[in-house]
């Protein structure tokens, strides 16, 4: 069987929000699928966004742009070479449709993969109610290494959607 990589990434976001069903994290990876599913599931209650790009073109751009424009352009090229349509890894045209269950969207201070700049512009993006929480200090993700907060952070968001 030859599944497309989308296709595979929504075979895995349909089994894992199978068995989640009530509040679901994303991190990066396969976020864009996941939100997706997150986004028509009715049985979510809670949706937390960890490190989540708004755009993946962007995201493409941003992380190649410190080299020089000939890698920026060789790593967009073979994304769009690979058959992965980055148009439809938008997470900013996604995130307003998890309203209205509750979200958290949580960014690093210091993340040089998703900076603070593209959390804001996803968080701007989203409907309420939702909550943005930038950890001060934290590079990409390891939020909890960073943070007392992070345990305490997570359980009162969880608290707050699923109790209420």
């Amino acid at each position: 069987m030859n599944l497309s990589l989308k296709k595979r990434h929504y075979l895995m976001a349909t089994i894992l929000l199978a068995a989640c069903a009530v509040l679901l994290i994303i991190y990066r990876n396969y976020s864009a699928v996941m939100l997706e599913f997150a986004s028509t599931d009715a049985r979510l209650q809670a949706v937390i966004l960890e490190a989540t790009p708004p755009d993946y073109l962007k995201y493409t751009r941003w992380s190649h742009h410190r080299w020089d424009m000939i890698s920026e352009f060789g790593t967009t090229l073979g994304i769009w070479k690979s058959g992965i349509d980055v148009n439809e890894l938008r997470p900013v045209d996604v995130v307003r449709r998890i309203s209205p269950r509750k979200l958290l969207i949580i960014g690093g201070g210091n993340d040089p993969i998703v900076p603070e700049f593209m959390t804001r512009e996803l968080y701007a993006a989203a409907h309420q109610p939702v909550s943005l929480w930038i950890v001060e200090g934290a590079q990409h993700g390891g939020y909890a290494n960073v943070s007392a907060e992070y345990g305490n952070r997570l359980t009162e968001f969880f608290d707050g959607a699923l109790l209420h």
